[in-house]
C-alpha cells in the first residue's frame, strides 16, 4: 500500500494558469518547477519555486499554491523541517487552502510524530470534505499507531463513496491483515485485486497473508506475479526469500534476496535477511559481511546487531560475540536491548565459551535501573542463576511472575514459571 497520496497538481495549474500581467514570468518559473517536479527533479524545482517566491509578483492563494508546492519538493528530498516551513507559510497566506495540512501531516508522520500528522489530516478534512488524500493518509496513520478500528471507520468511508475504490479495500485489506486476521484480509485483497489486477503492491500484500496462514505456495505465486508486473519492486523479492527461506530452501531465498538488492541497492532489510540465509548454510563469514553492510546502511537497525553476535557464536568466536554486544551497549547506553540480550546471552547460552555468570549480573543489574519489566526481571534471575545466586534468582523470577500476572502478560506466564521451578531446584536455565 502506498504509504501517501499528495495531489493538488491540477489546481496549482489551474490557478497559475489563469489570465494575469505583471506575474507571467513567475507563472513560467512555476510552470518549469512543475515539470521538473512531474520528472522527480525535485532541487531543480525547489529552484524555480523560489525565484516565483522572490519575484515579489505572486500573493493571496498563487503564492500560497506555490510554498505548498515547494514544500512537497523538499519532503521528497528527505528535508522535513524545510517543508514544513513552506507548508506553515503557505497556511497563514491562505488559511482555507487545505493542500498544505495534508503535506504537513505526512512531512509529521515521516517524523514520528502521528497523533500531530492525524491532527493535521482531520483538519485538512474538515476544511474540504471531499479531498480524499488526507483520508488515505489518516487511515494509514491510524493503522500504524494500531488504531485498527479509526484506520477501518476511514477505508469503509471511501468504500461508501466509491463502491469500486480498490485501494480502500487494499487498506481494509492491511488493516486485517496487522491485526492478524488473515483469511479476512485476503478475502479484502482479492476484491482489491479483481478491480486492479496489474498492482504489484496488493498482490505482495495478499503473498504476505498467504505467507501468514503457511499458504507458502500461494505466498511464492502473488510474488512471482508481483515480480513479472513490476521487475523492480524490490519488497516483492525480499518477502519472496523469505518464502523461500522458510521452506528451508536457502540457495532460493539467497537469489531473491540478491535481486532485491540489484534493485535497491541500499535495501538493508534485504541484507540483514540473505545474512541470515547465508547463516542457516553455515557460511557465517558471509552472513556477517551482510550483517554489517544493513548496519551500515541503517546503523538503528537493531536485528543484524544480534545476529552478528549469533553468528560469531556459531562460527567458534565467543569472544568476538562478546566484544561486538559491548560496542553496541558502548552506543547505546541507555538502550535496554542490547544489555538485556548480551545478559540473557551470559546466563543462558548454550556454549559454556559464551556463559559468564558474573558478567551476566553485572549486566543484569545495570539492566534493571534502566527498565524493570517481566522481560528483564526474566534476565537477571537468570544471571543470579548461572552465578550460583539460586536464592537471589528465585526471588527475582517470583517478582518477575507477579509482574506478568499484574500486567496483564499471560503468554508469558508458563515461560516464566518453568525457569522459576528450574531454580528453586537450584538449576540454571539454558537455551536451547
Amino acid at each position: 500500500m502506498k504509504p501517501y497520496k499528495l495531489l493538488g497538481v491540477l489546481a496549482l495549474i489551474v490557478a497559475l494558469a489563469a489570465p494575469a500581467t505583471a506575474w507571467a514570468d513567475a507563472r513560467e518559473d512555476f510552470n518549469t518547477a512543475l515539470s521538473a517536479q512531474k520528472q522527480r527533479q525535485h532541487s531543480k524545482a525547489v529552484e524555480y519555486y523560489t525565484r516565483a517566491i522572490d519575484s515579489g509578483e505572486l500573493s493571496g492563494s498563487n503564492l500560497a499554491i506555490v510554498y505548498n508546492n515547494r514544500g512537497n519538493s523538499y519532503a521528497k528530498m528527505g528535508k522535513l523541517d524545510k517543508a514544513l516551513a513552506d507548508y506553515r507559510r503557505s497556511m497563514q497566506i491562505d488559511p482555507s487552502y487545505a493542500l498544505p495540512l495534508n503535506g504537513m501531516g505526512l512531512a509529521l508522520r515521516r517524523k514520528g510524530k502521528f497523533s500531530q500528522a492525524i491532527a493535521h489530516f482531520t483538519r485538512a478534512l474538515e476544511l474540504n470534505p471531499k479531498y480524499q488524500s488526507p483520508r488515505y493518509n489518516r487511515a494509514y496513520t491510524y493503522l500504524h499507531m494500531k488504531r485498527y478500528r479509526q484506520a477501518m471507520a476511514d477505508y469503509d468511508w471511501l468504500l461508501k463513496q466509491n463502491p469500486r475504490d480498490h485501494e480502500a479495500y487494499n487498506g481494509r485489506g492491511e488493516v486485517l491483515r496487522y491485526q492478524k486476521k488473515y483469511r479476512q484480509a485476503i478475502a479484502a485483497y482479492d476484491r482489491a485485486i479483481e478491480l486492479a489486477p496489474r498492482n504489484y503492491e496488493y498482490l505482495t500484500n495478499r503473498g504476505d497473508a498467504y505467507e501468514s496462514l503457511g499458504q507458502r505456495q500461494k505466498a511464492i505465486a502473488d510474488y512471482q506475479r508481483a515480480i513479472e508486473i513490476n521487475p523492480k519492486f524490490g519488497r516483492a523479492y525480499n518477502n519472496l526469500g523469505f518464502t523461500y527461506r522458510q521452506l528451508e530452501n536457502y540457495d532460493q531465498a539467497i537469489a531473491a534476496y540478491n535481486r532485491a538488492i540489484e534493485v535497491r541497492p541500499n535495501y538493508y532489510q534485504a541484507y540483514n535477511n540473505r545474512g541470515y540465509a547465508y547463516f542457516k548454510k553455515g557460511m557465517y563469514q558471509r552472513a556477517i559481511a551482510d550483517y554489517r553492510k544493513s548496519l551500515a546502511i541503517r546503523p538503528s537497525y537493531m536485528t543484524p546487531l544480534y545476529n552478528i553476535v549469533e553468528a560469531f557464536i556459531r562460527a567458534g568466536e565467543p569472544a568476538q560475540a562478546v566484544a561486538e554486544m559491548q560496542k553496541i551497549i558502548r552506543a547505546r547506553p541507555r538502550d535496554w536491548r542490547p544489555l538485556n540480550r548480551l545478559a540473557w546471552l551470559s546466563a543462558t547460552h548454550p556454549s559454556p565459551a559464551m556463559r559468564d555468570g558474573a558478567r551476566a549480573v553485572r549486566l543484569a543489574q545495570k539492566l534493571i535501573v534502566i527498565k524493570v519489566s517481566p522481560q528483564t526481571l526474566d534476565t537477571a534471575a537468570a544471571a543470579y542463576a548461572e552465578a550460583g545466586n539460586f536464592k537471589e534468582a528465585v526471588r527475582t523470577q517470583e517478582a518477575a511472575v507477579a509482574l506478568a500476572q499484574r500486567r496483564g502478560q499471560t503468554g508469558y506466564l508458563p515461560f516464566l514459571k518453568k525457569r522459576l521451578a528450574l531454580y528453586q531446584q537450584a538449576k540454571p536455565y539454558r537455551m536451547k
